[in-house]
């Protein structure tokens, strides 16, 4: 049997506590090809010291890139997709994979063919001690895991309620580069590829549960999600002409709760205004956005201006 090459990536910032469990994790899926790239973002704790131990105690193959100053995650994984050889690519921060994880995704993907761009999967949930939080991330959300989107899926469905669990994911390399790799320009990414392949390619999804995700206290602070928020406002309107009518009104409504989460945050106002500007391009008798930029350009109450999103 042949064992395509998986280019797995490791991003590191301040996570010393928790990179060891996650590294062992990857060492004893003894999967036997595996091209494993760990960067470190001028971590201020530990990291880089117990990394460099345990890979020298290991004896362990794998790239370490130490950053002398802070990157960020933008230039961080333009550098992981330029050094990556692998077939496939998956990644692993500060969680934990079950032992057979490499050997389960890569036989989905090379059963379902090259038009098959990514695999998914369920997660269990544990706390910073290792503990059981609970052993279904996508049931605790309300999926029916017996009717999980897959094959040629409908962006629509994927913007209604984004079901991919990021840990999950193991992606074909040259769907990645085929559909022009990351969007450096985003602060976050991985939602702007999904679109990509969803609308390109098929998907898989497999019932068996193959992390265990790392559920840590303030780890998404609000100004993270202000900055999330406002990449997507760049994001959306990417889509609005390679799609149906029915997939740009599920795009206006997304826009349109990022534009108003952006705006309750208070980190650009100008932003949302501009989002705001392009909805009433697509929907010029729309009255809710046109309502949304009065309230924005004079100030309405931040908290009362959820109002204007009740059912997005």
């Amino acid at each position: 049997m042949e064992y395509p090459l998986v280019t797995v990536r490791t991003a590191v910032y301040n996570t010393g506590k928790f990179v060891i469990p996650a590294l062992e994790s990857v060492k004893v899926q003894k999967y036997p090809n595996v091209q494993h790239i760990i960067i470190d973002d001028a971590s201020t704790d530990n990291s880089v010291e117990v990394i460099n131990k345990w890979i020298e105690e290991n004896e362990y193959s794998c790239t370490f890139i130490k950053h002398e100053k802070n990157k960020g995650l933008v230039a961080t994984v333009q550098e992981f997709n330029e050094l990556a050889e692998g077939k496939y690519l998956t990644g692993i921060a500060d969680d934990l994979w079950e032992d057979n994880r490499l050997f389960e995704q890569v036989r989905i993907l090379e059963e379902a063919g090259d038009n098959c761009a990514l695999v998914y999967s369920d997660m269990s949930e544990i706390d910073e001690d290792d503990r059981l939080l609970n052993d279904s991330f996508l049931g605790k959300k309300g999926f029916n895991l017996k009717a999980m989107p897959s094959g040629k899926v409908d962006l629509t469905t994927f913007l209604r309620k984004q079901f991919i669990p990021a840990p999950s994911v193991m992606m074909r390399m040259s769907c990645v580069r085929e559909v022009g790799g990351y969007d450096q320009n985003l602060f976050t990414e991985d939602v702007d590829m999904w679109i990509r392949l969803i609308l390109n390619y098929e998907i898989r999804f497999s019932s068996q549960s193959f992390v265990k995700y790392r559920r840590r206290s303030g780890s998404i602070s609000q100004a993270k999600n202000a900055f999330i928020h406002r990449s997507h406002l760049k994001m959306w309107p990417k889509y609005f002409d390679k799609v149906d009518k029915t997939t740009r009104k599920a795009l206006a409504h997304k826009m349109l709760g990022s534009i108003i989460r952006v705006y309750k945050f208070g980190v650009d106002k100008a932003a949302a205004l501009k989002g705001v500007s392009f909805l009433q391009k697509q929907y010029p008798l729309n009255m809710r956005y046109r309502l949304l930029e009065l309230f924005i350009r004079f100030n309405f109450p931040k908290r009362r201006i959820g109002l204007l999103g009740k059912g997005v």
